[in-house]
């Protein structure tokens, strides 16, 4: 398991976030809901109309949705149905800059260039019509690969360096949302696995006070809430485990629960 993130620094993603979701410091900020799934469908067609729902639950409670900004799978199906039900201002998608021609199809992006490698060639290419140099900072190339995302279709887009960022990324987004904030698991591969385990240990070492839903369609996480019961039982996993994070079987009660949790 990897460090959990600092979130003391000045110069730190977490604090560069967190005045870019909340410039203004309103008193009651919308709640946020980060959903980690798959860019694959699946094979049953019963997860895509998962994410439907749960997009449609979000849009029915005015939650602002947190993703990992591919446009493919069930991150594809969610980000898009949740702009057409609560536009794109409701989505914010985080993706690493090595996953974009991974989860973000070539139609998914403004003004690429066929001709160009696939990289840094067509942002340069954003780059010098903005105006901006070669030796740009980190933040500035970050901005001009996020100014090529189709916000109208998926919603708002932040290109970050590597996974970890991302990670450290949303879970801020997460923890700085209003009442209700927290995390939903849809069907996924490693690396939804991966997100879930690592919010779960942030919340017991700290970093964030929200719980970690499971929305399990057709018994996909049965074995993973299986296993923790016998962690629990064996004394690897302490008794609040059962607590932080949980199953639930439709969109609604993920929403309801979160919004019940207790730190």
């Amino acid at each position: 398991m990897e460090d959990p993130p600092e979130t003391r620094s000045s110069n730190s993603p977490i604090t560069i976030i967190q005045d870019m979701a909340n410039p203004s410091a309103p008193t009651i900020p919308p709640a946020r809901i980060c959903i980690f799934c798959s860019t694959t469908p699946g094979h049953s067609p019963a997860h895509l109309a998962a994410a439907r729902q749960l997009a449609q639950t979000l849009h029915d409670a005015r939650i602002h949705l947190v993703y990992g900004g591919g446009t493919t799978g069930l991150m594809g199906e969610l980000a898009k149905t949740m702009v057409q039900l609560s536009g794109p201002e409701s989505v914010h998608g985080v993706i690493p800059r090595s996953y974009i021609s991974l989860e973000r199809p070539e139609d998914a992006v403004v003004d690429r260039h066929k001709d160009e490698k696939q990289g840094r060639g067509w942002v340069s290419k954003v780059m010098r019509g903005l105006g901006m140099k070669e030796d740009a900072t980190m933040q500035e190339r970050a901005e001009a690969e996020s100014a090529l995302l189709l916000e109208e279709k998926f919603g708002k887009t932040t290109v970050v360096a590597d996974v970890q960022i991302r990670k450290k990324i949303m879970c801020s987004l997460v923890a700085t949302g209003g009442p209700g904030s927290g995390f939903i698991a849809l069907s996924g591969g490693f690396g939804t696995l991966d997100e879930v385990v690592e919010m779960v240990t942030w919340g017991q070492l700290g970093v964030h006070g929200c719980g970690v839903c499971l929305f399990n369609v057709e018994g996909f996480w049965d074995n993973i809430i299986g296993w923790m019961e016998t962690s629990i039982e064996a004394g690897f996993i302490r008794e609040e485990g059962r607590r932080r994070l949980v199953v639930k079987g439709t969109s609604e009660e993920c929403v309801e629960w979160l919004r019940n949790f207790k730190k």
